[in-house]
């Protein structure tokens, strides 16, 4: 829709259409107002969640509203010395626990397929000649552009 003021000459109204009048102006009025009510009663319900935040009894250390105090309650408690203070508190009342390194060790087995070419007389010498002449470097090679399956196994996971 153009907008026309008193500025606007006949010219420039594209059509009829784009004209105003006073049902366009009425209707754009009560939509401009059922937006600014929809607004107010969104902005009406944030201010009654704000409130409920802010004055709410906390019963639960696993509250979002304690995480902040939790973080620093963490990072304090490592500078310190009560890192285990903290978390055994941490943990026995929902809190956020501390971050820490661990070591993993897993076992992981690689599958892939290897295709040698061997000349004999059957299939048992062909699989004896292939299997005896797979080297490691074979192997590295295979692995730089084969298709990989993997499993692991847990072994075991300690504090670092």
């Amino acid at each position: 829709m153009t907008l026309i003021d008193n500025n606007t000459s006949a010219a420039q109204i594209a059509s009829p259409a784009d004209a105003w009048t006073p049902t366009r102006a009425a209707a754009r009025f009560a939509a401009d107002a059922a937006r600014i009510a929809e607004l107010e009663s969104a902005l009406t319900a944030a201010q009654q969640r704000a409130v409920t935040a802010e004055t709410d009894q906390i019963t639960e250390g696993s509250d979002p509203r304690l995480h902040d105090f939790w973080v620093r309650a963490g990072e304090t408690a490592y500078s310190e010395g009560f890192c285990e203070e903290y978390d055994r508190i941490a943990e026995a009342m929902g809190g956020v626990g501390r971050e820490r390194e661990w070591d993993v060790e897993m076992e992981v087995t690689l599958t892939f397929t290897y295709t040698h070419t061997a000349t004999c007389r059957d299939e048992d010498d062909a699989y004896e000649i292939a299997r005896d002449s797979l080297s490691e470097s074979d192997m590295r090679e295979a692995l730089s552009w084969a298709s990989l399956d993997w499993t692991t196994e847990h072994v075991s996971t300690d504090r670092s």
